[in-house]
């Protein structure tokens, strides 16, 4: 985040042991040079910290949960490059125990951000929110614990339903992925899905391109990635299972490569190295070739479908690719031919994806918008 709005990317490191954080001016070319950053009042050990504009002013905050001092801290940004007139004030929310873990987001749907946090075993576990009462306040916590009494190492205030957002969290020890649903920006009792009981840290994101969010939870004793894919609403699924190097930091879900996919970057606690893995989604709508009309199935009406719109003012398939019967990136005369051949005198075959529903294996400029009843 760019803190002293000078046009550089900065960086702030936390430090849960030392009771205070690294600031990191950027100077343009990947380095940064460490300055002094005085916040009276700040200090407790942060397991985390975040960089977001939480009063919408135009400059970045700084969010951290103070462990050892039971409390939320919000340092508030002005965008001044000084030791001391960078941040104007501190905000501490007092809390029951001793949190681990961070995120902020409009919880009750007022338009104001609010916090929100999930905390240590040694402290009875579950979540809080803390909503924001205006002048830079929030209000008292309100906390469950659902059942997860376990260490919440990671939380995320995402919108999984359409409604308002919920928070997921892993529980250290518990063997369970958490969704707290909100009601009025409260939380209510968790829906569980099991994970293995080393699991400490979660990343959300739409990983396959289908508008809905999946998640991914990481085991920090064997490294290993676990990725469930989000159904809609409160459901998912494990998909996949990914070998990963042991490890304690938290899991970022970014588009590293920046071609449209997110991608899972983490961090390895013991070797000192970072652990990058390419999402190999293919994008686009599943469809069937040569089902031109979208009907589900493949005769000699998908070829009348395909002629009348070539040569008669035919409606537009809804998905050019299923009409790109032999798959040279384009429409014409030439597919009616193949599809022919294909259905009345042994040609063939039909490229890929053929029979069942799939993506097309060859890039071209053809869309598929709508695959009807093939791929429903």
């Amino acid at each position: 985040a760019d803190f002293d709005e000078d046009g550089l990317v900065d960086a702030v490191v936390s430090d849960l042991i030392n009771s205070q954080f690294s600031y990191l001016s950027g100077n343009g070319d990947g380095t940064f040079t460490m300055e002094p950053r005085l916040i009276p009042g700040w200090g407790g050990g942060n397991p985390q910290i975040l960089a977001i504009d939480v009063d919408e002013d135009g400059h970045i905050d700084l969010v951290a949960p103070d462990f050892f001092g039971s409390r939320l801290l919000v340092a508030w940004g002005t965008g001044i490059d000084d030791p001391i007139a960078a941040f104007d004030g501190l905000t501490a929310t007092e809390l029951s125990g001793f949190p681990l873990s961070i995120d902020v987001e409009d919880l009750d749907g007022d338009g104001d951000l609010d916090l929100c946090c999930g905390f240590n075993t040694g402290s009875g576990g579950g979540v809080a929110t803390c909503l924001a009462t205006g002048n830079r306040t929030f209000s008292d916590e309100q906390r469950v614990i659902g059942g997860l009494e376990g260490s919440h190492w990671s939380v995320d205030a995402v919108d999984l339903d359409g409604g308002l957002p919920e928070i997921v969290t892993v529980a250290e020890a518990d063997g369970f992925l958490g969704i707290y649903p909100l009601q009025a920006g409260i939380p209510q009792d968790p829906t569980l899905i099991p994970v293995s009981t080393s699991s400490q840290q979660l990343g959300v994101g739409d990983l396959d391109l289908d508008g809905i969010l999946d998640l991914v939870v990481r085991d920090a004793t064997t490294g290993n990635f676990q990725v469930f894919q989000g159904s809609g609403g409160l459901g998912f699924q494990t998909v996949l299972e990914i070998d990963g190097p042991t490890a304690f930091p938290a899991v970022q879900i970014v588009d590293v490569d920046e071609d449209g996919l997110l991608d899972i970057f983490a961090a390895d606690y013991s070797a000192l190295t970072v652990s990058y893995y390419r999402n190999l989604t293919q994008a686009g709508e599943a469809f069937i070739r040569a089902d031109v009309n979208t009907d589900g199935s493949t005769n000699v009406a998908d070829v009348i479908f395909l002629l009348a719109f070539l040569f008669s003012g035919g409606a537009v398939p809804g998905c050019m690719d299923a009409g790109d019967i032999n798959d040279d990136g384009s429409n014409n005369i030439s597919d009616a031919i193949t599809l022919l051949a294909v259905l009345f005198s042994g040609g063939g075959p039909t490229p890929a994806p053929v029979g069942s529903c799939g993506l097309d294996p060859t890039q071209d400029n053809l869309d598929c918008l709508d695959s009807g009843e093939s791929c429903l």
